[in-house]
């Protein structure tokens, strides 16, 4: 009843109520998400912000003037970045073809600029349709490395916002509405998506899983209104701006969020989803690959160093000079334990590199378990070659932890083929030296 309420037409006089309240509502809400920093405890403040949802779930016209402000929100931050670091650089990512692979699209030149804080006001224009994810599909793709990811204000700011950017679609384009439905859907998320899509990169997880969580339910939202296509457009971003925050940024859970929901929406035999396992397996090579490299380097000064300190200890013993040698024995303990500290910190990203790829592989091998049988040969050539790039020791753990979660699949079509590859591929990690795989 009320979304047929919402379609109907309205008199004069109640739209131009309408537009008020939702420009109010939007207005306080977008006030209210630059105030989240001062940390309000206040229990009015709580009812206003129940208050303002309500409105924002009830109201087609304050879910369009929302979606609207966020397009500007991340249209201002792609410009900003750009006018800082590279201007009119173009670095965007279409949407995947069916054979997937991916092609690149021309994006509109976005106007205006923000100061971290604040981002425009409530009124104006905002994305046209899957073009937000296409006219602006320069804030989907422009890796920010500064400026508005370290904006702690615009931080809080986001984690206010995001989770209204569902609630807003919803609203802008509910489920089962007749007539122009699915162009409304494909605007509110073109506005919606954007910035979503920005703000899965950032560095602090606590920004970063909201935005998951939000392209999570946008997902689920466009499934059940028949527009998994919108999903397949966004999913190339998606997942590289996921999947290339980690480690250290971004968030691993929100990541698994979301692309549980994205392997559920995209279309039958969509080629978004190999594309999606072939941008995870580059992630995981480029982590593991780094992780390596950075192996190689440590060992080589660590052995180069040891004949040095011989020959510094010889030196130190022929000084005659107590005070002399009192000092330089000070300088260079101060040496040596900032070597270590240096040596300590290289090994914990080493660390963390190997953890980040070891994650990244899980969230592979879920992805295996999702796709349509035809699609299953192309994603486990892009799987392999990551197997075979990588060390074998890091190979065979990933294949001894995806064991369990292919054993505890529930895909009846897919497991005895995922097995036996999984069989095969641990044969092939244990080298010709072993005799049988030990999985």
């Amino acid at each position: 009843m009320q979304q047929q309420q919402q379609d109907e037409p309205l008199p004069a006089a109640a739209a131009a109520e309408a537009r008020v309240r939702g420009a109010l509502a939007v207005s306080l809400l977008a006030s209210l998400s630059r105030l989240q920093f001062c940390r309000l405890q206040l229990p009015q403040y709580g009812d206003l912000v129940q208050s303002l949802v309500a409105e924002l779930a009830a109201s087609r016209e304050a879910a369009r003037q929302l979606l609207e402000y966020a397009s500007r929100v991340s249209s201002d931050l792609v410009a900003a970045d750009r006018a800082a670091h590279s201007p009119g650089l173009d670095i965007t990512e279409g949407p995947a073809r069916d054979d997937g692979s991916s092609r690149g699209s021309g994006s509109g030149s976005s106007s205006g600029s923000s100061s971290g804080s604040s981002s425009g006001s409530s009124g104006g224009s905002g994305g046209s349709g899957v073009g937000g994810v296409g006219a602006d599909r320069g804030a989907a793709e422009v890796t920010l490395s500064s400026g508005w990811e370290r904006d702690g204000v615009l931080a809080a700011s986001l984690v206010f916002l995001l989770p209204l950017l569902p609630v807003a679609l919803r609203s802008a384009a509910p489920a089962g509405a007749p007539g122009a439905a699915p162009r409304r859907l494909e605007a509110a998320a073109g506005a919606a998506l954007p910035l979503v899509l920005l703000a899965v990169s950032h560095p602090a997880p606590e920004v970063a899983l909201p935005a998951h969580t939000a392209f999570a339910s946008i997902a689920a939202a466009c499934g059940e209104r028949g527009a998994r296509g919108l999903v397949q457009q966004a999913a190339p971003a998606y997942v590289r701006r996921g999947a290339g925050a980690l480690p250290g940024g971004g968030s691993f859970e929100g990541l698994r969020l979301g692309l549980h929901f994205l392997w559920r929406e995209l279309p039958p035999a969509s080629g978004a989803a190999v594309l999606a396992v072939r941008r995870l397996a580059q992630r995981a090579g480029a982590l593991v690959g780094e992780a390596e490299r950075r192996r190689q380097v440590q060992r080589v000064p660590q052995a180069a160093l040891k004949p040095h300190r011989q020959q510094q200890q010889h030196q130190q013993g022929q000084q005659q000079q107590e005070g002399q040698q009192q000092q330089q024995g000070q300088q260079q303990q101060q040496r040596q334990e900032q070597q270590e500290g240096q040596q300590q910190g290289q090994d914990d990203h080493t660390t963390s590199l190997d953890a980040g790829a070891a994650q990244l592989f899980a969230l592979l091998v879920q992805g295996l378990q999702a796709l349509d049988y035809q699609q299953l040969p192309a994603a486990l050539s892009e799987v392999d070659s990551l197997l075979q790039s990588a060390p074998r020791a890091a190979a065979r753990a990933w294949l001894a932890d995806a064991q369990a979660s292919l054993l505890a699949g529930q895909n009846v079509v897919l497991k005895p083929r995922l097995l036996a590859w999984l069989q095969g591929a641990a044969v092939r990690a244990a080298g010709p030296g072993a005799a049988r795989s030990k999985l």
